[in-house]
This record gives structure tokens, C-alpha cells and sequence, in this order.
């Protein structure tokens, strides 16, 4: 019984396709670019949001908390607006009017 490898010539199963270079060098600039521009803002925002607070320097080491997702989560306007955006999806998906709030300010002139 033969195995694979004495069956195939050498290179035999890798693409010698001349493009493949072309592609690799037209891809890797806007590869660069989402990374820079979109992946690595992200990140940070991912990052400085455990911080405790803004103030010195942005990029100074400081030590992670989820004191401020607990502060916001504990507030009730969180889940409010949470619940209005959860029940304004579907009817939003089944094509009807948006949520509108029950309570309306009239402005008189």
C-alpha cells in the first residue's frame, strides 16, 4: 500500500498560482488600515472603559474595576432605556411605527 505522500510529486498539493503574491500585497494595506483605524481604537475603548476614572495621563497603568458598570447597571434609567430599545426591536423588524413615549410635551408659542 502506497501513502499520500509518495503518490503526490513534490509541491504537488501547494497552489503555484503567480496572483497569490499580487493578493497578499494589495490585501495587506487595507489589512493594516481596519487594524489602525477600527481593531485598535476598539480595543482601547474596550480597556479604558475598567478604569476608575479619566483624569492624568490616558495611557498611564492603572489597576482594572467594574465599579462604574455597577454604578450604571444599579440606576433605573439604564434599564428603562434598555426596555424601551428591547420592545421597539421587533416592531421595528415587523415594519410598524416606533415606540413613542406615552407621556408628550406640548409647546405652546
Amino acid at each position: 500500500m502506497t501513502t499520500a505522500t509518495e503518490r503526490l510529486p513534490a509541491g504537488a498539493g501547494r497552489s503555484s498560482d503567480p496572483r497569490r503574491g499580487t493578493f497578499w500585497l494589495l490585501s495587506l494595506p487595507s489589512a493594516f488600515a481596519l487594524g489602525l483605524f477600527l481593531i485598535l481604537p476598539l480595543l482601547m475603548m474596550i480597556a479604558l472603559s475598567f478604569r476608575a476614572d479619566l483624569s492624568g495621563q490616558l495611557l498611564a497603568p492603572f489597576t482594572p474595576t467594574l465599579k462604574q458598570f455597577a454604578q450604571a447597571f444599579a440606576g433605573e434609567g439604564y434599564w428603562r432605556v434598555l426596555g424601551i430599545s428591547a420592545s421597539g426591536l421587533p416592531r421595528f423588524h415587523a415594519g410598524l411605527e416606533p415606540f413613542r413615549p406615552r407621556r408628550s410635551v406640548a409647546i405652546r408659542l
